[in-house]
């Protein structure tokens, strides 16, 4: 079988589906586009692709030999020949034909035969015309615009191949652009041949797809933890926080719904002491870890007859771990291994909604359509700049009046006029099934989807509210208690997972102060008693009658446990108006409860959307109800999504796809914002593609800044009438977390220059205050310290004295540390603390790697316990402090850069602060990336300008400090 026959896309799909080519210009910016819908009776001569995503480099597509052996002219010929007979009836489709041979020396020769075809008659003056056919003179489009045209149906019947002259870059590019889409795309053939293709895929190729991802992101996952490498010692494992070895068994109970839980301490003898709580560091509550044994080859194993287990907490040298059910192992075993293991159950559940979204009928079926397929047209792909005319901006007070009698209804009084626009958006009547809100740093989002959430309760609708983390999940819930305490509200997730301001809330709590509650635990207690009865060895001549005896009644006992279980389960549930919980806890809570109808919400808010894998998003499909009108209209929003596709992706291990744009970083959320036009930000991918266009850019962007910082301008022309006129996206832009001199360079780069700052600056850090600062400078607002030159070269984990020996960092062996820029950045903390003016809770150390995370955390171990938080760029996504530390690390003589190269990993780690940011870092090595070299250009101007309360140091110019 040929090639041609292994490939999934049929000629038929091809032929049928119509195809679109583009014309470019010289400059490879601007196209001509030629749409033809005709379907074609026979084009052998186009190059058939495979349903393939996110693969550049397939495989060069060769024709067959006996197509091959024929002349060029003769082929062409017949296949004119065929399309005439078979109903070709507009001239200009022959130009879209032509450049389908994609063979540039047949131009010439092709048309002179098509020349000669079209005077021989075969067309009439009634043939010039064609119904069917839709002719589009695109001027001066972008690749993006034109696939975004592509995924809306706007552009062709489903299938784009773009001409030979898209250069290498301009390919790459359209493959990243096409990824996000969810579009299909490949390019084929060799060199000048190259040629890129993309067309639409079906809602169940791309649940294939994600199936696919999910397989590699878990192989991925089992990989880091180097667990399939053969012979390792335990003293190894241990020291990689994988393995627990020989833990004391302290306490076996019986928890809720027919689990075990074990508590677990330091092994016997003093070199065992303290290991517990090291293991605990790696191991933190909701971790998955099995039982460990060794195999034949003395490797160390997960005993697989034993059951899953995580941990539920860890703390005073003591871990608690609760198995799904109990173990298989004789009670006079004392001591227990523990394997730290990838969590395979998050895996199989995606994988499970997966097959359920398959099967899917009726009104998940269409949901599932409207979010993957084409069930949602949107505008065609129309920037949000040139959508609304009006260029004037309403005051707030004028807002204020035109809402009067709107807002009387709102439980929040203080939502400005884009924040009610986008509550309208989320609450109304409207024919979409989803919406997104675009809320960049500062603007109010959280604020916003409380009073979306309020509203739907008001109006008698259970909301699920899901976010990709537990910080984003306790964060919502403990503003939706403050704004409504006596709001129902449950809380699903692993108690030791949840804040401390909202453990009362949680489901176990809840349920736990049900009064069938303290019958069911006093059940378990009897049972488990029996149980361990029934275990024990006797004499008698009737033991084994006994034992049986034991069994019986402990299960009747477990039984009835669990039934009481249950009602206080329905119990607290069927209360419930809201439930919180992350996207892959939420489900895990609800597996307890059955296929009940109080399992079953009206709607979904999705908080951080941005940073959620697509199979994670569709496990809220089956919890939610379906109207049996739905096929015929929403009545109100199904699913409201809320995030910044400007800031960081989901977290993604493998790969084996893409690196930029590919695979799982891919989310539905930045989908269908692009394919509604995007919301507020910079297209920095296409700007910095090619010289000419970052130059350009760059002195735009640079100038929108310094006025921004400066005062000149407050923002670009308002756009917030866009919430009138587009019925599915809102973009809130008044930012009011930081000063307007610290939200300049953001809002220029990353968002266009439309953020408004209406922060009012407290001068609690930035006054002149009689406190002596040796390193840093009072009244100052944004801080550049420049460590070019210093020598404070970075650090591979455990290859430098530079880190502390007894560094947990130098476990890491994937991990940097930059001991003199961590020594620089301690030196400023205790600066900050010496001054009075801020305490250890109001500040935030923020670097990229875990490794210099741990170095920083054992430089200032005091100031930690005191309140001091210093954490990861991606842990600091959606927190804010008073003031921040941007410790960026890399510095080395290569220039390299690594995943600081992501402008959004840039954007999250400037944007934490609400009165003072400092940054340290190399500018020779951060300045090789275009967007780090764009900010220290920008900082560099302010030397010597601290009217503006911003400055940029050398570290040669900041005066010594006695010890360092």
């Amino acid at each position: 079988m040929s090639d041609y026959e292994n490939m999934s896309a049929p000629r038929a799909e091809v032929i049928n589906s119509g195809i679109v080519l583009y014309k470019f210009s010289a400059m490879g910016t601007s196209f001509k586009c030629v749409q033809s819908s005709v379907m074609y009776r026979d084009a052998s001569f186009l190059p058939r692709v495979p349903a393939n995503v996110g693969c550049r480099n397939s495989e060069p597509r060769t024709r067959s030999s006996r197509t091959k052996s024929r002349p060029l002219s003769y082929r062409f010929h017949k296949q004119m020949t065929r399309l005439l007979q078979g109903g070709l009836h507009h001239r200009s489709e022959f130009a879209c034909l032509l450049k389908c041979t994609r063979k540039t020396f047949l131009k010439t020769e092709a048309t002179s035969l098509l020349a000669e075809i079209l005077t021989s008659g075969s067309l009439d003056a009634s043939q010039t015309t064609c119904e069917n056919s839709n002719h589009v003179e695109n001027s001066g489009s972008s690749i993006r615009e034109i696939l975004v045209e592509l995924r809306n149906g706007v552009a062709g019947d489903g299938k784009l191949v773009f001409p030979l002259t898209v250069t290498a870059k301009e390919r790459r590019r359209a493959h990243e652009i096409a990824e996000r889409l969810g579009l299909g795309h490949v390019s084929v053939a060799q060199g000048k041949e190259r040629c890129f293709t993309a067309w639409r895929l079906s809602v169940a190729e791309r649940l294939e797809i994600f199936r696919k991802l999910l397989d590699l992101e878990e192989a991925a996952s089992r990989a880091s933890f180097a667990l399939e490498q053969p012979f390792q010692s335990w003293k190894v494992l241990e020291a990689q926080g994988l393995l627990l070895y020989k833990a004391s068994v302290l306490e076996k109970d019986a928890a809720s719904f027919g689990r075990e839980r074990w508590m677990l301490e330091d092994g016997v003898g003093a070199e065992r002491a303290g290991h517990v709580a090291r293991f605990a560091q790696r191991a933190r509550p909701g971790v998955a870890i099995r039982i460990a044994e060794k195999d034949a080859a003395g490797s160390w194993v997960v005993a697989e007859r034993q059951p899953p287990a995580r941990v539920a907490w860890n703390r005073g040298g003591k871990i608690s771990v609760v198995f799904d059910y109990p173990p298989t192992v004789s009670d006079d075993s004392k001591e227990v291994c523990m394997l730290r293991v990838p969590d395979s159950t998050s895996f199989d559940r995606m994988r499970s909604v997966i097959g359920e979204c398959e099967r899917a009928e009726m009104g998940m079926k269409w949901l599932l359509n409207a979010l993957l397929g084409d069930g949602i047209s949107f505008a065609s792909g129309v920037r949000l700049s040139e959508e609304v005319g009006s260029k004037f901006t309403p005051s707030p007070a004028i807002a204020d009046k035109e809402n009067a009698s709107e807002r009387e209804e709102e439980f929040d009084q203080g939502l400005n006029a884009e924040q009610r626009a986008a509550v309208e958006l989320c609450t109304r009547s409207n024919t979409s099934p989803v919406v997104l809100i675009h809320g960049p740093f500062g603007t109010g989002k959280t604020r916003t989807l409380v009073e979306v959430v309020l509203q739907h309760v008001k109006s008698g609708r259970r909301v699920l509210v899901c976010t990709a983390s537990n910080a984003a999940v306790d964060n919502m819930a403990l503003a939706l208690l403050r704004a409504d305490p006596s709001l129902p509200l449950a809380r699903a997730g692993v108690t030791e997972r949840v804040a401390t301001s909202v453990a009362a809330h949680t489901l176990e709590a809840l349920q736990e102060a049900q009064p069938e509650a303290a019958v069911a635990r006093k059940l378990r207690r009897e049972a488990f008693s029996m149980q361990l009865t029934a275990q024990k060895w006797t004499r008698a001549a009737d033991g084994g009658e006994r034992r049986r005896t034991a069994r019986k009644e402990a299960n009747a006992l477990f039984k009835d446990a669990r039934r009481l279980d249950q009602v206080c389960a329905a119990a607290v549930l069927s209360r419930t108006k809201v439930l919180c919980g992350t996207l892959t806890g939420f489900a895990s809570s609800l597996q307890d409860f059955g296929n009940s109808e109080d399992t079953r919400f009206d709607c979904v808010v999705v908080d951080e959307a941005s940073q959620v894998i697509n199979p994670a998003l569709l496990l809220v499909l089956p919890y939610l109800k379906y109207p049996d009108n739905i096929a015929n209209g929403a009545t109100f929003p199904i699913v409201i999504m809320a995030g910044d596709h400007q800031q960081l992706p989901p977290t993604v291990l493998s790969e084996d796809v893409d690196d930029k744009g590919g695979g799982l970083e891919a989310t539905l959320f930045e989908e269908l914002m692009e394919r509604d036009g995007g919301g507020l930000g910079t297209r920095l991918e296409e700007l910095i593609t090619t010289l000419e266009s970052w130059d350009l850019a760059k002195l735009s962007i640079l100038n929108q800044a310094h006025a921004i910082a400066t005062g000149m301008e407050s923002s670009t022309s308002s756009k917030w009438e866009r919430l009138k006129t587009v019925s599915r996206t809102a973009a809130l832009r008044q930012q009011y977390r930081m000063p307007v001199q610290l939200m300049a360079f953001p809002s220029a780069v990353f968002y266009g220059g439309e953020l408004v700052a209406r922060h009012s600056s407290s001068e609690k850090l930035v006054s002149t205050a009689d406190a002596v600062f040796t390193l840093l400078d009072p009244g100052l607002l944004l801080e550049v310290i420049d460590t070019a030159g210093a020598g404070f070269e970075e650090e591979k984990c455990g290859d430098t004295s530079g880190i502390l020996s007894n560094s947990s960092a130098a476990a890491d062996v994937y991990s940097l540390s930059n001991s003199g820029q961590a020594n620089l950045t301690a030196r400023v903390v205790r600066e900050l603390l010496m001054s009075k003016q801020c305490s250890e809770g109001e500040i935030g150390v923020v670097t990229p790697y875990s490794a210099e995370v741990m170095l920083l955390r054992e430089l200032m171990a005091e100031a930690v316990k005191a309140g001091l938080e210093i954490d990861s760029v991606d842990a600091f996504q959606g927190r804010e402090k008073d003031t921040i530390i941007f410790d960026t690390v890399r510095s080395n003589v290569d220039g390299t850069v690594g995943f600081l190269s992501d402008f959004h990993r840039l954007n999250v780690g400037i944007t934490r602060a609400r009165q003072k940011l400092i940054v340290i870092g190399d500018s020779a090595t951060l300045s090789t990336d275009k967007i780090w070299a764009l900010f220290f250009e920008w900082i560099s101007v302010y030397r010597e300008r601290p009217e503006t309360r911003i400055r940029y140091r050398s570290v040669f110019e900041i005066p010594c400090e006695d010890g360092w």
